[in-house]
């Protein structure tokens, strides 16, 4: 999960590879102004770096920047539901 004190288009996070699903968060739960978007990927390591250096290329402002992992089992009763 990614927050950015800006708000951004949605579509400016479209450049970053490895990224398999993009999720904007609801505003509602947001600070005035910012944006949050949730990037599932397999490789977070290179996600991660591609977001800095979009955040410097924009000059944008990462607020929140945050990788969660699931168990198999989650997986599998996501996939499942």
């Amino acid at each position: 999960m990614v927050q950015f004190k800006e708000s951004i288009d949605a579509a400016l996070l479209n450049q970053i590879s490895n990224v398999d699903k993009i999720e904007q968060l609801q505003t509602t739960n947001l600070p005035t102004g910012q944006a949050g978007y949730k990037l599932q990927t397999t490789n977070p390591e290179s996600v991660r770096r591609q977001l800095l250096e979009l955040s410097l290329q924009h000059n944008l402002n990462i607020v929140s920047l945050q990788s969660e992992n699931y168990s198999l089992e989650e997986v599998f009763r996501n996939l499942t539901n």
